[in-house]
């Protein structure tokens, strides 16, 4: 046996196998390997069915499950099989089907180019534009992006740059060609597979007419954009500033921006010189068209003394983006911020918290500024389309006055760049939730942890959340090559520490729901017990987790009190005895790579919230906690279930050896939080290959919402509630990919429990030293022993009434 829990199956799974397939459908296929790794299946099929490969355009061979060392466990049930990938000397692209009495499902593929998202929605035709996704470069000099107008004509081919580009990102010089103001639909291919290799990237992109980045960006949508007409400030002939750092500059300020704004747009220069703004209520109004430039951060300076009003309770927003200055609620257009500091040295009060900037803008920017925050709330850029912030610097204290706020928050935000910025702060963090189409790369954050805050005011409990950077419930999303640091480390931390999170909170974890349908059509799931409304938050989804359909997914479209219709057909359609799920995505198409996280609490997390397609890759974590996927079922009158399916952990270093306050894991934990029953499956096809984990020696607890152990994870955690737990069969955490890992110091190696269904656990053949001495082998280890020690694998069988702990669990 490779455990003492582990079981080759359960007779209730035994039962679930017994019903009949009417159909042999794929839903779920890991989406890259490299020959001799694994590969998961899951759809609808039977445990006898057949899995048939074939590399590129070549003939189909048949494969047989992977199976445990002894022979006695295949990796293969009822919807799920694992089968490897043939030797090889390269990557291929592979098709594979199930076939079972006689009928054979759909082709599914391994190691096709995806296309999900771009980093802008526009481009001007010969400029650059990166596409991110997955399998994109695999072979430097063989992708190709195809642009094909949507509206019918000549495809044209960009040419990819293979410096920056990898399987995840590729950078693409566009066709010159490319007509001005079309719409076009993007192809990629990666060259393996002939035919077979072109997929359609996920989004469009409009073209523009040639223009310059005058502010040099370095984003799509921004040349010619701008009015580039200078207007200096200094020299209004009505209201000349003065920049002397004693008279109160607003008034001449702003009448500069109107000016300019009359004009049509361009640039309100303000010279080197401190400009004092004094104000009640709105100061500085940023109206379209128009940007606010300096000479230089160093040379050019705002500074906000105060509000002037007497009344104690008059709040003020230094910076009111607007469209008119007729029209204080307006959506400021093609503004922007540049080239100057600002500085609030204001004292918040409760009443009166003098906060900083507030309106949405379209296409607005800032560049190469200084903000220093100071006690002062933070920057709020909340619902624009089309931002950048670029090359600034941001530092705030703390006031709890202020709000307990972070220095940004960019929360709606739909196609924004964060890039070269340099952040200094002391509470909550930077905020980026419910966020579509970003990138937030090559910035630098430090967090002030030496800093202890008050734990009550007024003589109320005070809650105090410290986080780095917050994307609850944000997609199409792009982490690239940032510093997250400490100063003054060790941390003081009154709650979380996380420093890339994304939690399931806020009211879109309100309109959560889960059921049994009644039955279903090719685009419809019917449930004749509900009363939902027409209404329902944007990008909400409805997950078949368990039953007929189960591992299929949907966006709803439309829906009545007893009827969703969803975006596109079922493979297979729901019927009386498909349970489902319905949420939105807390993180969804997410690229994290190659960032450097050091000395915060708590590393990566996904927590609490529903969880898809996140890519963590090449990330390094020192001192600084654990990746942690932590999906949940929950709920006493109303049940939440938030699935995690098809993520991918590779190459990330998470080292804790030098922390005597905290350890580190790497890998997933379902939680099922008071409940009897596992409702389906909460984790899918999740992946974790090539990482490293050095814990201390000895090993030292974890730190999440309780204390957990050092290694990798892929268990069901079921926390005991009124009644004991009842085994259905049901795979909570199905299709685990454990895979070239290596771990020193780990007490165990792997966590797995009787929710854990079918995980593979494989060493690749590179030597290492670690542990060998104590003769107690680790995971993944060449030097480890042809048998499983006793201390590779931790397996939870939940209580003496279930009886076994993971199910099919292959270590090779």
């Amino acid at each position: 046996m490779l455990s003492t829990n582990c079981s080759a199956a359960t007779s209730e799974e035994a039962a679930v196998a017994a019903a009949p397939v009417t159909e042999c459908v794929i839903f779920n296929c890991t989406p890259s390997a490299q020959p001799g790794e694994a590969i998961s299946l899951q759809g609808s099929f039977g445990p006898t069915a057949e899995v048939y490969l074939a590399k590129g355009s070549g003939g189909f061979q048949k494969l047989a499950p992977i199976q445990s060392a002894d022979g006695k466990t295949q990796a293969q049930g009822a919807g799920s099989v694992l089968v490897e990938a043939p030797a090889g000397t390269g990557p291929e692209l592979y098709r594979l089907y199930v076939q079972e009495n006689e009928q054979k499902s759909p082709p599914v593929y391994v190691n096709r180019a995806r296309g999900l998202f771009l980093d802008s929605p526009e481009i001007v035709p010969g400029e650059y534009l990166r596409i991110f996704g997955q399998n994109l470069q695999l072979i430097p000099g063989k992708t190709r992006v195809r642009f094909e107008p949507k509206s019918g004509g000549k495809s044209l081919l960009g040419q990819v740059n293979s410096v920056g580009s990898d399987d995840r990102k590729l950078v693409c010089h566009t066709p010159a060609g490319l007509a001005h103001g079309a719409e076009y639909v993007l192809y990629v291919s990666n060259g393996l597979g002939g035919s077979d290799a072109e997929t359609r990237v996920e989004q469009t992109v409009k073209t523009l007419p040639a223009g310059v980045d005058y502010f040099h960006l370095g984003v799509g949508w921004a040349p010619g954009k701008y009015k580039t007409t200078i207007y200096n400030a200094r020299t209004n002939p009505d209201k000349p500033t003065l920049g002397n750092g004693t008279a109160n500059d607003l008034d001449a300020i702003n009448d500069s921006i109107q000016k300019v704004w009359k004009m049509g747009g361009g640039i309100v220069r303000l010279p080197a010189g401190t400009y004092k703004l004094s104000f009640t209520g709105y100061g500085l109004h940023l109206l379209s068209g128009v940007v606010l430039m300096g000479d230089g951060k160093n040379q050019t300076k705002l500074v906000v003394h105060g509000n002037t009003s007497p009344n104690p309770k008059q709040q003020s927003w230094t910076f009111l983006l607007t469209d008119s200055p007729a029209d204080l609620y307006g959506t400021c257009r093609r503004g922007g911020l540049c080239n100057l500091t600002y500085e609030n040295q204001s004292t918040p009060s409760v009443t009166n918290p003098y906060n900083n900037m507030l309106g949405k803008g379209v296409e607005f920017f800032i560049k190469g500024c200084r903000f220093t925050l100071n006690e002062s709330a933070w920057l709020e850029m909340a619902e624009h389309q089309k931002l950048a912030i670029i090359n600034n610097e941001f530092t705030q204290g703390i006031n709890f006055a202020a709000g307990i706020h972070g220095p940004l928050r960019l929360d709606g935000t739909k196609h924004w760049v964060v890039r070269g910025n340099t952040t200094t702060y002391a509470v909550d963090g930077i905020n980026i939730n419910s966020a579509d189409g970003g990138v937030f790369e090559n910035n630098t954050v430090y967090r002030l942890g030496g800093i202890k805050y008050p734990t009550e005011r007024n003589n109320q409990p005070l809650q105090v959340v410290n986080h780095v950077l917050i994307m609850n419930f944000t997609r199409n999303v792009a982490v690239l090559n940032n510093t997250f640091k400490v100063k003054n480390w060790p941390t003081v931390n009154i709650n979380d520490g996380e420093t890339i999170i994304s939690e399931g909170i806020g009211t879109q974890r309100q309109e959560q729901d889960t059921g049994t349908a009644t039955g279903g059509t090719a685009t419809t799931l019917q449930d004749r017990s509900k009363n939902w409304k027409s209404a329902f938050p944007p990008h909400q989804v409805v997950s078949i987790v368990y039953g007929r359909g189960a591992g299929q997914w949907r966006f709803i479209k439309s829906r009545t009190g007893t009827e969703l219709t969803v975006d596109r057909a079922w493979d297979l359609a729901p019927d009386a005895t498909s349970r489902y799920s319905i949420f939105n995505w807390t993180a969804h198409n997410w690229l994290v790579q190659g960032n450097t996280l050091e000395g915060n609490r708590r590393g990566i997390t996904l927590y609490q919230g529903a969880v898809n397609q996140v890519a963590l890759i090449d990330n390094r974590l020192t001192n600084n906690g654990a990746i942690d996927f932590t999906p949940i079922q929950q709920g006493e009158e109303k049940l939440e279930f938030n699935p995690h399916w098809n993520n991918e952990v590779i190459r990330n270093t998470v080292n804790v050896a030098n922390d005597p306050s905290n350890g580190g894991f790497i890998g997933v934990h379902a939680v099922l939080h008071a409940q009897a029953k596992t409702f389906g499956i909460a984790v899918l096809d999740f992946v974790m290959r090539d990482n490293t984990l050095v814990a201390r020696t000895p090993n030292v607890q974890t730190v999440v919402d309780a204390n957990y152990p050092n290694g990798l994870f892929a268990y069901h955690e079921w926390h005991p509630g009124p009644q004991p737990f009842m085994d259905e069969g049901i795979p909570a955490v199905l299709g685990t990919i454990i895979e070239g890992n290596t771990l020193e110091n780990t007490d165990r190696d792997v966590y797995l429990s009787a929710g854990s269904y079918q995980t593979l656990i494989r060493r690749p053949a590179k030597p290492s030293s670690a542990k060998s001495a104590t003769g107690n082998a680790g995971l993944n280890k060449a030097s480890a022993p042809a048998a499983p020690s006793p201390n590779l694998i931790h397996d939870d069988i939940f209580t003496n009434a279930v009886g076994h702990g993971s199910v099919r669990t292959i270590i090779l």
